[in-house]
């Protein structure tokens, strides 16, 4: 009987100290970062991006049968992940948690807000073409077109230039004509 109170009391410390170590590190990456903690947030944003920019460019390269090309993307890719690397260390040692993890969901949340911009301006565009139609103006019909087909184009191009940066991190959302 001891013996199973004694396994039960370590089972249950160990338990509760794990909860409160998730505790303490989701409380350290939701911490308010100092000005100068985020601009370097922001630098490895952007290395981040370049990063996977190279990465992707290496695989479409690799895909064609450019090795050579390939080969050279790769090595810019690995140059920028040790810059990358570095950078973590760095904001690690100042005190950010998880800095990679922290600028990938920047990242993403940069991405999303700029996708659901495009999509708020497309049915913007449909409104107006619609209100045009329905008013039988047929040179604000024509303009309203005009800025769907250019708002739709921009809405491909974001969600391309997005989906290379990373693993699809959003629903992919295709307006309706």
């Amino acid at each position: 009987m001891f013996f199973a109170a004694a396994t039960f009391a370590q089972t249950t410390t160990s338990a509760t100290t794990s909860a409160q170590t998730e505790s303490t590190a989701k409380q350290g990456d939701n911490a308010k970062l100092t000005p100068e903690e985020n601009t370097k947030m922001k630098e490895l944003d952007s290395c981040v991006r370049n990063y996977n920019r190279e990465k992707a460019a290496a695989k479409r390269a690799m895909v064609k049968g450019d090795f050579k090309t390939s080969k050279a993307d790769y090595a810019i890719a690995d140059a920028d992940k040790k810059n990358m690397k570095a950078m973590a260390a760095q904001l690690k040692n100042e005190g950010v948690r998880r800095p990679l993890m922290l600028a990938r969901k920047q990242i993403k949340k940069a991405d999303n807000k700029m996708i659901m911009a495009d999509i708020k301006t497309v049915k913007a565009d449909k409104l107006a073409k619609q209100k045009a139609l329905s008013a039988g103006d047929s040179t604000a019909l024509k303009l309203a077109e005009n800025n769907l087909l250019a708002d739709k184009n921009n809405l491909k191009k974001d969600i391309k230039d997005t989906s290379h940066d990373d693993t699809k991190h959003f629903a992919v959302i295709r307006p309706k004509s």
